[in-house]
């Protein structure tokens, strides 16, 4: 999935700004136990694989950070292959707290009213410390950074009322509501903590916020929420969770409120049922909408769905009656096609 949301991502911001960073918080020692990459060859890799690779001309410093000495020792021989590969890459590694080591960053960069290079930053840490929202909200303030952030809702449910991890949290949150969900019952506990947490991304200068869990069969692995101020960069994200490729075993579950309908299992057919549903009440009764329209809209965190999926679901809503296309608007009047122009009305869910 990382590679699939780099793959857009070098192609949109490698070919249009004079540097781009990618900014691994949490770096390990880039492979697993079992031989698998880790995602800062992940990352290399995506960009020495890239189809427009060659046309890529932004300088990209790729700044790889962890706290033991070992991983980072480890890291650098398998970067010894990426860092020639590219004539404008620059690999970076160094031993150090990440929030150290960013805000540092970030003191030079803006002392004179600079802003950071537009920025993908992973903070995958191992618990709750050492990603306050204090450092997310520094990050946002830059215009072009995105935040992909390893939630640790396990950890966060089974230490919550130790003590020792009250300040951690506060650090987290960037706020001690969190208390008030303390003794919830598990689901509703569970709601409280995420919702909060995408409030204060929100806060802090997300304008698009979106996250999804990874199972494997009925255990939770893991929650990455994403944060961008773009919708563009929430499409991507989006589209990358659709096309990941978990072999079959694994599920993806998106943000929305009614995981019963719209949660993200990959499978071999997609579901535009719950999508056509959404289109329905965001703009059922309205007489005049546009393709593009909907597309824009799905673009959002408004819906797990991306834009891409739109047209099969305006072609599904056509063929129920659920919309009824205004002829004279379709550039290709004997096919059901949704090209931008065309305009539509779309029935109220209750018809």
């Amino acid at each position: 999935m990382l590679r699939s949301y780099l793959n857009a991502w070098l192609a949109i911001l490698g070919t249009r700004n004079e540097r781009v960073l990618f900014i691994d918080g949490f770096s390990g020692p880039g492979e697993y136990e079992g031989g698998e990459d880790g995602s800062p060859i992940v990352a290399l890799r995506a960009l020495h694989e890239h189809t427009y690779r060659d046309k890529i001309n932004a300088e990209i410093i790729f700044a790889f950070i962890d706290s033991d000495q070992r991983r980072i020792d480890h890291l650098e021989t398998k970067l010894a292959a990426y860092r020639d590969a590219h004539p404008k890459v620059k690999v970076e590694t160094e031993c150090g707290v990440c929030a150290e080591v960013v805000n540092r960053v970030l003191d030079h960069v803006t002392k004179d009213g600079g802003q950071l290079a537009p920025a993908f930053v992973m903070l995958d840490p191992f618990g709750v410390s050492y990603t306050p929202m204090s450092l997310i909200a520094r990050l946002l303030k830059n215009d072009k950074c995105e935040i992909y952030i390893s939630f640790m809702w396990e950890s966060i449910n089974r230490f919550r009322g130790e003590e020792e991890f009250a300040t951690p949290l506060d650090e987290l949150f960037g706020t001690d509501e969190w208390r008030q969900g303390m003794d919830l019952q598990s689901a509703d506990r569970k709601a409280f903590f995420y919702e909060l947490y995408e409030a204060q991304l929100r806060k802090a200068g997300a304008g698009q916020v979106t996250y999804f869990e990874l199972f494997n069969e009925n255990r939770h692995i893991y929650t990455i929420f994403f944060a961008t101020k773009h919708r563009l960069g929430m499409d991507r994200m989006k589209s990358a969770i659709w096309t990941a490729d978990p072999t079959g075993q694994f599920q993806f579950r998106g943000r929305a409120i009614d995981r019963t309908q719209t949660s993200l299992e990959i499978a071999t057919e997609v579901d535009f049922e719950p999508l056509c549903l959404q289109i329905q009440e965001e703009f059922g009764g309205e007489k005049n909408v546009l393709s593009e329209d909907v597309v824009a809209w799905a673009q959002t965190d408004a819906t797990d769905f991306h834009s891409g999926h739109v047209k099969r679901a305006l072609t599904k809503m056509e063929s129920d009656g659920r919309i009824v296309v205004d002829k004279a608007t379709r550039k290709q009047p004997n096919r059901r096609s949704f090209a931008n122009g065309t305009a539509f009305e779309v029935k109220p869910l209750d018809d």
